[in-house]
């Protein structure tokens, strides 16, 4: 039987190529995407034992919560940018 970890590191090695692609396509520099990205894994780590309990998809879990941080994270650039305009 496969040990957490090493669970949890061949989601991470399946999933996160594909999360950071999908954020950068959304507008995010590499680096905002791959900081995304663990975040996105960090909350998870603190939800995994309750998602594999329950048998719920992980995948399902990690693409709400990539959805939901991205949102933050445009929502936040736009109000900077706005900011920014302001101030100019």
């Amino acid at each position: 039987m496969e040990s957490q970890k090493e669970w949890f590191d061949n989601l991470y090695l399946q999933c996160s190529p594909k999360m950071v692609s999908i954020a950068v396509r959304a507008g995010l520099t590499v680096e905002e995407a791959e900081e995304i990205t663990q975040d996105v894994f960090l909350l998870f780590m603190v939800k995994a034992p309750a998602i594999r309990k329950q048998n719920s998809s992980p995948t399902a879990y990690l693409s709400a919560t990539l959805r939901n941080l991205l949102g933050d994270a445009l929502r936040r650039r736009r109000r900077e940018g706005s900011r920014r305009e302001m101030l100019e």
